[in-house]
């Protein structure tokens, strides 16, 4: 930035007090900074660090002065005037100071810096060097009064008209001169402006794709760019500034640049010149010798200029004809396509058929035998006194529990894998739910010596909800027991909170507590995918598939909430969900935890010597269910496949039946259709007690006109609470089914 000197300095200025004259050489200088700043409009923030350093300056050059004054004048009335000068330099600074922001910025700094200039002038000039000589004169043995009046005569005569002189020049000089330099500033700016303008069209006319031209209006070329002569290579010797448009595409023509001017060369340029000169701004199409295809567009500016540009389309063209080529056999290829699409999508349900057939048949394969083996168990552990034998039977019914719950994980990810899992709607209260929890779990808790501990405020204890409570249970009992099978020592804690309510809807959140080896972040990132664990060693240790928690997130989702951990190496881990829940009906309905104790009592007090027709046809498996069924005091007639079952149905009035469905000769489908169409026998109760327990199953049961469904591995109090459902026939039990 160029330097503005509006006070420029003269050893006229000077006053013999070389402290003095040096930092009044100072604030000069500060002065001329300033000014430049102002007419090379310096941002404001700078101007008042600059304004504010040249202010900070004169008050510390006011108190040298003072305190040279003061130990040669001892408040004399000249020392005293000369502070209450400085004093009302301070306040006229302030005063400018305070009226930024009310006043325009140009004006009030061409107002500022003319006060300054004179000032300074004045007070340098006048004032100080009065002082000075006065100084001066005492150093050189004068008296105080002696030496006021030396200096009054040195400041007269010519002394006097010389500062006379330089005030009346600095009147004026540091305003003309700041508005010179304002305007020069300015000046500069707009070249400088002009020519980047310049140098930036140049540069995007030169260095565009777009072929570009400019013609005066005797229809001489102007401008062009290099894009514009590669178009027209042919001919790019001819383009030339000066050149008229009819030369340039006449020779152009005549050299065979353009393929539509071939053999017509005269009646070509002649209607291009025309089309030329109109410039109406219609686009037009132009094949060139090298096959290339250019959009021409040209338009006529105000002053009479013709402006033009042309643009590759040859890409274009070429996808046009691409498109012409196939456009006659489109319809072939979009039969082709939807066969094929037709084909890859029968297989895709194909596939998806098979893969469900699959499941179904190893579901009913792996639960058949399954049952028995559970059966037979539960039988044995009735009879068994040996405690030795019984921790054995004990043994084999937990391994079967834990192949059980294998089986249900993976057709549970098969069903969420294939988007088919659904959830259930019923009424239940949190305290019957974390009641059977802990019913389930806290004996394991026990054996390893752990404390179980369940946290549940008492307005969600009595508070009704309406989900899904079996998977609610399936996840907190997936949680919880991973919990207590990971820690060795401490407490296992289970606690919920409520988070909101949105709408009538509630969102609960769980959280389960342990005290087991923690989690690292790098673990934390995989562990809810299938069949992975957080530490490929914990499955040796601790065994399990690695689908629990992933089945566990998929519902969690279903059931509107997410589901997390925090946890780090050595300080436990808490896993938490949340899930929405609506309001349940606020009927109070005997605690599902409790029908399994009175199921069986009542079916022998208000039941006992009921005919029953059990249709099994897998040997073990029948006689486990007849002996579960006589153990309550039920009267069991046999049915070997669904033929069998119809035949004796037709002949007995049985209370209820319990029908397989995959069985020889007949299965249990066509068996019940056939049974609701005998005389009589269209409401009794007919239940499903199958291995198939997919979604698809139950529907089928159902739609067949089955009543209810017990799955396989049949559990004991699972099937005498269902049998009490229907033997007391209340008609509200069979909602949903």
């Amino acid at each position: 930035m160029n330097s503005i000197d509006i006070f420029p300095w003269d050893d006229n200025f000077n006053t013999g007090l070389p402290t003095v004259d040096e930092q009044h050489r100072r604030l000069v200088a500060l002065l001329n900074l300033l000014a430049s700043h102002v007419a090379f409009k310096t941002d404001i923030p700078q101007l008042n660090r600059i304004f504010d350093e040249l202010a900070d300056y004169a008050v510390y050059h006011f108190e040298t002065e003072e305190a040279i004054w003061k130990n040669y004048f001892a408040d004399d009335t000249a020392e005293i005037e000369h502070r209450a000068t400085h004093a009302r330099f301070v306040d006229e600074v302030t005063r400018l100071r305070g009226e930024v922001g009310n006043r325009s910025t140009a004006q009030l700094a061409e107002d500022a810096l003319a006060f300054l200039a004179r000032w300074l002038a004045s007070h340098i000039l006048e004032s100080d060097r009065k002082m000075a000589y006065t100084v001066l004169a005492i150093q050189e043995g004068l008296s105080l009064d002696g030496a006021k009046q030396y200096a009054k005569e040195r400041m007269g005569g010519a002394t006097r008209a010389l500062i006379d002189i330089i005030l009346s020049i600095y009147s004026t000089l540091s305003t003309n001169t700041l508005r010179l330099m304002s305007e020069l500033a300015a000046h500069r700016e707009t070249n400088q402006q002009a020519m980047k303008a310049h140098a930036l069209l140049h540069e995007a006319v030169s260095n565009v794709a777009i072929g570009f031209t400019i013609y005066d209006e005797q229809d001489r070329l102007v401008v062009c760019n290099d894009a514009y002569r590669e178009f027209y290579r042919t001919s790019s010797d001819l383009i030339v500034p000066g050149a008229t448009f009819e030369e340039i595409v006449r020779k152009g023509a005549e050299r065979g640049q353009y393929k539509e001017a071939i053999g017509r060369v005269d009646a070509w340029v002649a209607e291009r010149v025309r089309q030329h000169q109109e410039a109406d701004g219609q686009y037009r199409e132009q094949q060139l010798d090298d096959g290339r295809w250019l959009l021409i567009l040209e338009y006529r500016t105000p002053s009479g200029f013709i402006v033009g540009n042309r643009i590759d389309i040859t890409a274009r063209k070429q996808a046009e004809a691409e498109l012409n080529r196939y456009r006659h056999h489109l319809e072939a290829l979009v039969e082709e396509r939807t066969a094929a699409l037709s084909t890859a999508k029968e297989l895709a349900e194909s596939a998806n058929r098979a893969k469900s057939a699959f499941l179904a048949t190893m579901s009913h394969e792996l639960r058949t035998p399954l049952n028995a083996i559970m059966g037979m168990t539960s039988l044995a552990l009735r009879r068994a006194e040996d405690p030795k034998l019984r921790d054995q039977l004990g043994r084999i019914d937990e391994a079967s529990k834990h192949l059980l719950a294998v089986i249900s994980d993976v057709l549970d990810i098969s069903k969420i894998e294939a988007e088919r899992m659904e959830l259930e709607e019923s009424d239940f209260g949190l305290r019957d739910l974390l009641d059977r929890l802990e019913q389930i779990v806290r004996h394991r808790a026990l054996d390893k010596g752990l404390g179980f501990i369940v946290n549940l405020p008492a307005d969600l204890a009595e508070a009704p909800f309406r989900g899904d409570p079996h998977r609610l249970n399936q996840i907190l009992l997936n949680l919880a027991g991973n919990a207590i099978k990971f820690s060795d020592t401490g407490t296992v804690t289970v606690s919920v909170s409520r988070m909101a309510s949105q709408g009538d809807d509630t969102v609960l959140r769980f959280e389960i507590h342990d005290t087991g080896p923690g989690i690292s972040l790098e673990d934390q990132a995989r562990l809810f995918n299938a069949f992975t664990q957080a530490d490929s060693s914990m499955t040796r240790r601790y065994g399990g598939t690695g689908l629990g928690l992933a089945i566990s997130k998929q519902l969690v989702a279903l059931m509107g909430g997410d589901i997390g951990v925090n946890s780090r190496p050595g300080a436990g881990s808490v896993f938490w969900f949340t899930v929405r829940l609506q309001p349940g009906a606020a009927e109070n309905t005997l605690p599902a935890a409790s029908l399994p104790a009175t199921a069986p009592w009542r079916i022998r007090r208000e039941f006992s010597g009921k005919r029953i027709l059990l249709t099994e046809d897998e040997p073990v498996n029948r006689e486990i269910a007849k002996l579960l069924l006589e153990d309550v005091g039920l009267e069991v007639d046999l049915a070997a496949n669904g033929r069998e079952a119809i035949d004796m149905a037709s002949r007995h009035d049985y209370a209820l039946i319990l029908m397989d469905v995959l069985m020889p000769v007949m299965n249990g489908l066509e068996a019940v259709r056939e049974i609701r169409r005998l005389p009589g026998r269209q409401d009794v109760p007919v239940l499903a007690m199958t291995a198939n327990v997919l979604a698809d199953d139950k529907e089928q049961c159902f739609a067949a006109g089955m009543n209810d469904f017990i799955s396989k591995p049949v559990k004991p109090v699972v099937l005498y609470e269902t049998l009490q459902k229907w033997l007391v026939g209340d008609p509200a039990r069979s909602a949903g089914c």
